[in-house]
């Protein structure tokens, strides 16, 4: 649940301001609502012109807070509605806001005067304050203290009593709210892990039906490589033999990790540099390729089989098209607990559409894209380790290169 900062966190604004607002209507009286702190909060409703006039005077208003202090003090320390006299003599009252023990504020209400004269020692009750600011030498203060609104005292608590039992209702009414608000966000993430739960489960069926039929084939594959390697080292056709040994690596580690789906950092890079390795090959010096990633960082967990295909669709749409040919750049920079992994290439950039197209699952399916293609790779990725965790894709530059970014958990995930 969200820590609460002010009353306007538990109770609705313009609900409290409202029902201040008839109350100053119903019963003539004054009303605002105070902070913790006695700051006025709201809007004034129904203040007496005695009271509006005499706060236009800086010392006279500073004792309107002092006396609003005191009344918030004591409500917030009782828990109750308190009533007192203020420094011009009126009756004020405060209402606390007290939530799950904690108090937030006061409705601060009154600026009445009442028909006991002894009201003092009748109710106990004294001045806040001695007077200090002599309003009554001036003669309009006196003349709209004269029009100050009477109630008899038993009715000024009344009013009092009414408001708080208000008061308590619309803080419960706020309770409730944030109770469920609260629930809804927790029924919400428990939906959003069950699908998650549901996508990783439906990969992890599709990548075991991947990886049972590479493993029919690898076998085969493992035979013809070392029968060609052989002639290779006869015939001394170094780069060829150079060559299988690199795809003999490949198969060897598509074939160890077939039942997994969490390699290492440092396992997936060799696999991806091994695959730039053979297009090297083929493209000769049309491809050029750099890694930047410190060692500390390959014993960190990531999905198995997330950086090859990410470099795969640069040498296929950033370097295989253009006859100069490109560079692609694979490095990792931890940024507090992630580390990203960033593969970058000099081609033509992809437009924000395409982007879209392929972070779409329906789209995905529809154009019948292998199952390692870029939208599988952030499923994968915030299956494992959750929705901070995913794939983006963006341009070096208007037109100019594409960044493909991995973010990966640097810390609890290590594979021993």
């Amino acid at each position: 649940m969200e820590k609460i900062n002010s009353i306007y966190d538990i109770v609705d604004a313009d609900a409290l301001q409202e029902m201040q607002d008839n109350f100053a209507k119903a019963f003539g009286m004054g009303f605002i609502s105070v902070d913790y702190k006695g700051n006025p909060i709201g809007e004034y409703s129904g203040f007496s012109e005695f009271c509006s006039r005499g706060r236009e005077d800086s010392a006279f208003k500073n004792l309107c807070y002092q006396c609003d202090a005191h009344g918030g003090l004591h409500t917030a320390i009782t828990g109750k509605p308190h009533i007192y006299i203020c420094h011009a003599g009126l009756l004020d009252f405060a209402i606390p806001f007290i939530y799950d023990g904690e108090y937030y504020g006061a409705m601060m209400g009154g600026q009445i005067s009442t028909y006991f004269e002894d009201v003092r020692m009748d109710k106990g009750l004294e001045r806040v304050i001695e007077r200090k600011v002599n309003w009554e030498k001036n003669p309009e203060l006196v003349e709209k203290y004269k029009n100050v609104y009477k109630m008899p005292f038993d009715r000024i608590e009344a009013v009092m009593n009414l408001m708080f039992n208000h008061t308590q209702r619309l803080l419960k009414e706020g309770s409730h709210k944030r109770a469920q608000e609260a629930l809804e966000v927790k029924n919400a993430q428990i939906l959003e892990e069950r699908s998650r739960r549901i996508e990783l489960e439906k990969s992890l069926r599709e990548n075991q039906q991947f990886s049972a039929a590479a493993a029919l084939k690898s076998v085969n594959l493992f035979s013809s490589l070392n029968t060609i390697s052989r002639l290779a080292f006869i015939e001394e056709a170094k780069s060829t033999e150079n060559a299988v040994y690199v795809l003999s690596d490949m198969l060897r580690y598509t074939s160890e990790k077939r039942d997994s789906q969490v390699s290492t950092v440092g396992d997936e890079l060799t696999y991806a540099e091994n695959y730039l390795k053979m297009q090297r090959i083929r493209l000769e010096d049309r491809l050029n390729f750099e890694i930047d990633l410190d060692e500390d960082f390959y014993n960190i967990a990531c999905p198995f089989m997330i950086l090859q295909p990410i470099v795969e669709n640069a040498v296929e749409y950033a370097v295989q098209p253009r006859k100069e040919g490109g560079n692609i750049k694979i490095k990792g920079v931890q940024r507090g607990e992630d580390l990203i992994i960033s593969i970058e290439d000099d081609g033509n950039g992809i437009s924000k559409e395409t982007v879209e197209n392929i972070m779409n699952e329906e789209f995905s399916l529809r154009t019948e894209v292998n199952r390692y293609d870029l939208h599988n790779i952030n499923k994968r990725l915030t299956g494992i380790f959750g929705k901070k965790y995913k794939l983006k894709i963006e341009n070096v530059s208007e037109g100019m290169g594409t960044i493909v970014h991995l973010k990966l958990p640097v810390r609890s995930n290590l594979v021993k």
